[in-house]
């Protein structure tokens, strides 16, 4: 997860990309690194995907929201472009 984050803040979107799959696919009841994987296949192109993802993550776990990530207090730049990536595959 970290590693994947510094590849995100670093802009290197198909590392994260690659990293967040093989996590999700170890950890796939971590909510966090479903949104985290949602945003930046989002950020990717990969909306179909994301959406897909998106509405998953809603039906499981309805009170992660756009706002409560917001509130999270991560560095703001990065939390902007994965609320970025998280708006493009549909939450709100």
């Amino acid at each position: 997860q970290g590693i994947g984050e510094a590849h995100f803040i670093a802009g290197r979107t198909a590392e994260t990309l690659a990293l967040y799959r093989q996590t999700v696919a170890e950890r796939p009841g971590d909510a966090f690194l479903r949104h985290r994987l949602c945003a930046v296949l989002a950020l990717s192109g990969e909306l179909q995907e994301a959406r897909a993802l998106a509405r998953q993550i809603r039906a499981d776990h309805p009170e992660l929201t756009i706002a409560r990530l917001e509130s999270v207090g991560f560095l703001k730049d990065v939390t902007a472009r994965y609320i970025d990536g998280l708006r493009r595959a549909g939450f709100s």
